[in-house]
């Protein structure tokens, strides 16, 4: 994170399942290729972003996941 401009590239995936604790919903999958990284990005149907999920430099997973998927799980309400 360095404010450098990198070159990318976006790959359409398809519909695949996403999950975060005991949400589970089909989801539009893309992966973002960079020059060092390559990051999972999730879309609901609607477009909504539900989150990200990349490998770090040191080798460990990076993931963040949309607050409204948070709420539901807490309010025990299922993603659509």
């Amino acid at each position: 994170q360095t404010g450098q401009y990198e070159t990318t590239s976006l790959t359409p995936l398809g519909k695949q399942p996403f999950t975060f604790g005991a949400i589970s919903t089909l989801a539009n999958k893309f992966i973002l290729n960079t020059e060092r990284f390559e990051i999972e990005l999730w879309y609901s149907s609607e477009g909504e972003w539900l989150g990200l999920q990349s490998i770090t430099e040191s080798g460990g997973i990076l993931r963040y996941v949309s607050t409204n998927l948070v709420d539901s799980i807490r309010t025990g309400k299922k993603q659509s």
